[in-house]
């Protein structure tokens, strides 16, 4: 009974802690601390993780470039591994998707690149699970697996903060290339600040 009653209460206690302000997720707490989550995920390839540090946005955008990049690389990888990445692209319902035309469409009929973004993924129902997928199947059978999106050493420069929205220079330099500097858009929701915008490089 006493350890029941224990058990009991470690489970309110727990429940509790998140509706404190001091037992709040420091994960995200600010864009710095979300941008050190991301780099820890990719670094243990826990990618559930790293989809956690995006906005909603976020994930439409890193959705989108990873279907955009899956159809490239099933054209151009042999083999079981362009299977494997139609099969992740067929599962979420795109292996129908035309998308050569893309950036023409989104000219001509004046899209802004969150509404090219949000058609690209608009089959795919589940995309924090799309994303792992496909990430996944691609560094499987990518002669770089070791790649990430932020390296251990990235870092975020001229951070300024207006409200709910925070902008900032990610600057970040890879093995044997030279140091790299893109724009990075944070979006806060509640006391959490995800990633909102980033630039592949």
């Amino acid at each position: 009974m006493r350890a029941r009653f224990q058990a009991v209460a470690v489970a309110v206690a727990v429940v509790a802690c998140g509706l404190i302000s001091g037992c709040a997720d420091t994960r995200f707490e600010t864009p710095e601390a979300t941008l050190e989550t991301a780099k820890v995920a990719f670094a243990d390839h826990d990618y559930s993780e790293f989809c956690d540090c995006l906005s909603d946005d976020g994930r439409d955008q890193m959705a989108a470039m990873m279907v955009l990049l899956g159809r490239f690389r099933q054209l151009t990888t042999k083999g079981k591994g362009a299977e494997e990445i139609a099969a992740v692209l067929k599962k979420y319902g795109l292996d129908e998707t035309d998308l050569t035309n893309v950036n023409g469409d989104r000219k001509a009929r004046g899209k802004s690149q969150k509404e090219l973004f949000k058609k690209i993924v608009e089959p795919i129902e589940d995309r924090k699970a799309f994303i792992v997928e496909m990430i996944a199947v691609i560094r499987k059978h990518s002669d770089k697996p070791d790649n990430k999106l932020f390296v251990a050493n990235a870092k975020l420069t001229d951070l300024k903060i207006d409200g709910q929205v925070a902008t900032a220079d990610l600057v970040q330099k890879r093995k044997g290339e030279d140091e790299k500097t893109t724009p990075i858009k944070f979006a806060k929701n509640g006391n959490q600040w995800k990633i909102d915008e980033f630039v592949l490089n």
